[in-house]
């Protein structure tokens, strides 16, 4: 399977999923989660960063970096040729799946 074709499969994946391209062609989409050490709900952002062969997904920070921003965190990060097709139809992408089912077995196909 092509580069472009495990791409576009993947950027199908993040809009099913509520993801929205914004102007530098990242897909972002609002993250809820619990703090593990107050306990209390965090909304942060989640978004996909796309390179010439390669991909990566990034958190944004909670705490201010020595410039006064936010920063963002890479998650996991994947060459498209190591990107793995579920039999589900969801795609790992380094250690995190996209897609709504179970997956019993992925392929590289």
């Amino acid at each position: 399977m092509s580069i472009e074709i495990r791409r576009d499969l993947l950027v199908q994946h993040l809009l099913e999923a509520g993801y929205t391209r914004d102007k530098w062609g990242n897909y972002v989409r609002d993250v809820h989660y619990t703090h593990r050490k107050t306990k209390e709900r965090v909304a942060s952002k989640m978004r996909v960063v796309f390179n010439d062969i390669s991909c990566r997904v990034e958190v944004r920070g909670m705490e201010l970096d020595r410039c006064g921003r936010f920063p963002w965190l890479r998650l996991t990060s994947a060459y498209y040729s190591k990107l793995k097709l579920c039999d589900d139809g969801r795609i790992l992408v380094g250690s995190m799946f996209f897609g709504t089912s179970k997956a019993t077995h992925c392929t590289t196909g």
